[in-house]
């Protein structure tokens, strides 16, 4: 599902070490859906009936935003994006940018992002990814679609959809974030990488789609699967489907 609205609201992901370049005079990146009429950024994830481990996950998620916990880590990130990037994501009232990565997502040869975010209104947590040759954000599951080449395979953990392991991870942890916000950013919980290169991905040892080589994951987009363990779940862009595709898993345990 595609998204058109207008440019002011938006969504997040991690710190760089260097304040990027400012241009007072750049314009507003637009956010892309299924139709011309103005919505906000983030859409909730359904209208199902929500379960009580997902209340319990949302009421944590909400004493987390209420302490000032994602405020606190969006101060830390927000200066060192590029100045369009704070103008949207930071003018929404309802966001906190949580992190975020940079990298050739779409590629087009282009330095596109990919952000966590919080939505204070929904109490979810969320995937948003910016286009740069399009110059627009979408999210992951609402606006792009996520199909799967791994889910029938022996090697596969399942652990649903990827935003809401997020959110579960980050409730699990609450208490350790509440007592020092900063410690979330010390730790990478998303990246655009090179898997054949990249020291966290062990590809011998995980759960690779056999449509997956080397020059077809070279621009994956990794989430952390668990904020204890080394696990990664990484999808790659498909051009001609206009959507992402789980093509690798890692799933490490005591």
């Amino acid at each position: 599902m595609k998204k058109m609205i207008t440019a002011g609201m938006l969504v997040i992901l991690f710190a760089c070490s260097s304040q990027p370049r400012t241009d007072s005079n750049a314009a507003t990146p637009k956010v892309v859906t299924d139709t011309n009429v103005s919505k906000p950024l983030v859409a909730a994830a359904s209208d199902s009936i929500a379960q009580p481990e997902e209340l319990k996950g949302k009421s944590r998620l909400q004493q987390l935003s209420e302490r000032n916990v994602f405020s606190t880590i969006q101060a830390k990130i927000l200066p060192t994006l590029p100045e369009k990037h704070q103008k949207v994501l930071g003018g929404d009232p309802d966001l906190n940018v949580l992190a975020f990565a940079t990298g050739d997502l779409f590629q087009n040869n282009k330095n596109d992002y990919a952000f966590i975010v919080y939505d204070k209104k929904h109490q979810v947590i969320s995937i948003l990814l910016y286009d740069e040759l399009a110059d627009s954000y979408r999210q992951l599951y609402e606006s792009l679609k996520v199909n799967d080449e791994i889910n029938k395979l022996d090697c596969n953990n399942d652990c649903g959809r990827l935003d809401e392991n997020l959110a579960s991870e980050i409730a699990d942890q609450a208490d350790s974030y509440i007592k020092d916000p900063v410690s979330f950013i010390a730790n990478k919980q998303i990246k655009i990488s090179d898997l054949t290169k990249d020291e966290d991905i062990l590809i011998k040892d995980g759960c690779l789609s056999k449509n997956a080589n080397n020059a077809n994951i070279k621009n994956g987009l990794c989430i952390a699967t668990s904020f204890v363990y080394n696990n990664w779940k990484c999808l790659r862009y498909d051009k001609a489907k206009d959507a992402f595709t789980i093509f690798f898993s890692q799933t490490f345990a005591d």
